[in-house]
């Protein structure tokens, strides 16, 4: 038998392991099967290719192989991750073991969910939620995202530090934080408690995960200033504590930008990833949009429905087909909602009462508590972060944070702990154990049916796997017969030209050249709106003739064309193709027969 000491050890590996199983045998997703199939396209190649850059070329944003000509610079920094430092440490420590980009990225999603799973259980534990729920809700809201393109785990998916943050607020709404104190003679000094350390080093952990959850750490930080303010009383001291650590992070995450500055200050500001103030709105998070069932539901009454909202409202686009949270989920967060207006409304509430009464549950009064405090702060997500909220005067002037629904994970994790506090209340009042147990198998069965209806039949993933892995294979080929041909280290210009990132019409897949290449430099990717990029635009809008002589002086050895869609550029490819036919020494084309190389 196993002691008590190694029980409790074991019992963390619970979640994570569930957490696994899910994403291997529902999700499909493994490092132990075919890894062609997950070379996804869109967001995926430009995962892969700052994988590719950073850990396995370790070139830190630069490279010697794209952006040809380098005019001013062949780095990447204008497109802000430096936010994402945790991330990228992970990748250099991947890459340490495998030099294949696929296998960096299906390695680091299985391990952001192993860790989210992990710091989730902590912090619920933390919240006095039983060791079986917590494990239950932890397992869940790990793989709560699963059902997105799984390369979003890049920017989103790493949101392990949302429960830290819950927990650092409501150390605050406790009063347990402190970082200066009052003397006797009525003078400040410094006397930060344990409290005060664990929430340094869980924001600085927030603010090096993502740009995503640096904000909104310091959103929700801003939140519990408002908590403190509107309770009353002696506050002045704890007002300053939060203002002093608010400040410390904002200097923090300018700190870890430093770089990126100094890049800008040599280089000049360019703004690739901002999106006009219209975009925030389409891209915003519709509090209808939480509840709508996903397209690719079990039932197909609940597809339909899906179906129609999409067809017949402007608001769902883009990734608005990511904002849905599940019944569950969502009934959860609005219960909060409803426990914030029953306060408002009640009389004598907080009086000496041995337990409240919430829809059949009796809570004790810290358990309320800690109830009320996470309706405050569903109520403040809800005025700041839903379709018109407080954000939108914020992302006027910085609109960076453009994909608002992206935070619906705050809506996920505020009804998975509202009903994980509920059900132990339930349980809790069963007083016999087989009614108990019974009690925790159907609690189960609630969360089971609950993730499903919340993010679908797994196809949504695996219905590209079989095109993913012939795609993998005609752009490999490719690739490899071209530089197979070409001395080492030629150039190759890519047709149409695009910046690199976020360029309209792109889908990044030229990338390609640079993912399966060893020794070939192309002029794409190159830094969106930077004198090479600029370049490569007026060359290519030359005549042919001179367009020929100009990429020939400045070294390029042939051409690739990518005939895949885009916009209006069809006939300009067609064109242009028609007129390498007539002097291409050599052509090699790809198995689907849109890619195309071109000697000159």
């Amino acid at each position: 038998m196993l002691s008590p000491k190694y029980l409790k050890i074991l019992y963390f590996f619970i979640a994570p392991i569930l957490s696994c199983l899910i994403l291997f045998f529902y999700f499909q997703i493994n490092p132990f099967t075919d890894l062609r199939k997950y070379y996804f396209q869109g967001d995926g190649m430009f995962v892969f290719f700052w994988i590719k850059n950073i850990a396995i070329e370790k070139s830190f944003y630069c490279s010697k192989h794209l952006a040809f000509p380098v005019l001013d610079t062949n780095c990447f920094r204008d497109f802000v991750l430096d936010h994402n430092y945790l991330q990228v440490m992970i990748y250099h420590i991947i890459a340490f073991f495998t030099k294949n980009f696929i296998l960096i990225q299906v390695i680091y999603n299985c391990l952001t969910h192993i860790f989210i799973a992990l710091i989730t259980n902590l912090v619920l534990l933390k919240f006095k939620i039983s060791k079986f729920l917590s494990a239950v809700i932890s397992t869940f809201f790990s793989v709560a995202l699963a059902k997105m393109f799984f390369a979003h785990n890049f920017t989103v998916g790493f949101y392990f530090s949302l429960p830290l943050i819950f927990l650092i607020i409501y150390w605050f709404y406790e009063k347990k934080i402190d970082f200066v104190k009052l003397s006797s003679q009525k003078k400040l000094f410094l006397s930060p408690n344990k409290y005060c350390f664990l929430t340094l080093i869980f924001g600085f952990l927030s603010i090096i995960s993502s740009a995503y959850y640096a904000y909104m750490f310091l959103v929700i930080l801003g939140f519990g200033l408002i908590m403190i303010c509107l309770r009353g009383g002696k506050i002045k001291l704890e007002i300053l504590n939060i203002s002093l650590i608010f400040i410390i992070f904002i200097l923090f995450a300018f700190f870890i930008c430093f770089e990126n500055f100094v890049f800008n200050f040599k280089y000049g500001y360019n703004d690739v990833v901002s999106r006009t103030y219209k975009a925030v709105w389409v891209f915003e998070m519709t509090f209808a949009n939480l509840i709508l069932p996903v397209e690719n539901h079990y039932l197909e009454l609940m597809r339909n429905i899906a179906k129609i909202y999409k067809n017949n409202s402007i608001i769902y686009e883009g990734e608005g087909f990511n904002c849905q949270i599940g019944i569950l989920n969502f009934t959860g967060y609005c219960l909060l909602l409803l426990l914030q207006m029953k306060i408002i409304l009640a009389k004598n509430l907080d009086n000496d009462k041995k337990y409240f009464q919430f829809f059949g549950a009796k809570f004790t009064p810290n358990r309320f508590d800690l109830l009320k405090f996470l309706s405050i702060i569903a109520l403040l997500t809800f005025l700041y972060f839903s379709s018109g909220g407080f954000y939108r005067i914020t992302h006027f002037f910085y609109s960076q944070f453009r994909a608002v629904c992206r935070f619906n994970i705050i809506f996920t994790l505020l009804g998975l702990i509202f009903w994980g506090i509920y059900f132990d209340q339930l349980i809790e009042q069963q007083k016999h154990k087989k009614k108990q147990l019974i009690s925790k198998i159907l609690v189960t069965i609630i969360f089971v049916i609950g993730y499903l209806d919340a993010v679908g039949k797994p196809d949504l993933l695996s219905k590209n796997f079989a095109s993913n892995q012939k795609l993998f294979e005609n752009d490999k080929k490719f690739v490899e017969e071209i530089e197979n041909y070409l001395p080492k280290a030629s150039k190759i210009f890519v047709y149409p030209v695009f910046g690199f990132p976020e360029a309209m019409g792109n889908d990044y897949r030229s990338v390609s050249g640079y993912l399966h290449s060893k020794d070939l430099i192309f002029s794409y990717p190159t830094p969106k709106n930077r004198k090479s990029h600029l370049w490569q635009i007026e060359v290519a809008k030359l005549e042919f003739d001179e367009f020929i002589k100009v990429i020939k002086n400045t070294g390029f050895n042939g051409v690739w064309l990518e005939k895949y869609s885009h916009n209006n550029q069809n006939q300009e490819m067609n064109i242009m193709e028609e007129n390498l036919k007539k002097i291409g020494k050599k052509v090699i084309i790809s198995n689907d027969e849109k890619l195309v190389f071109y000697e000159i």
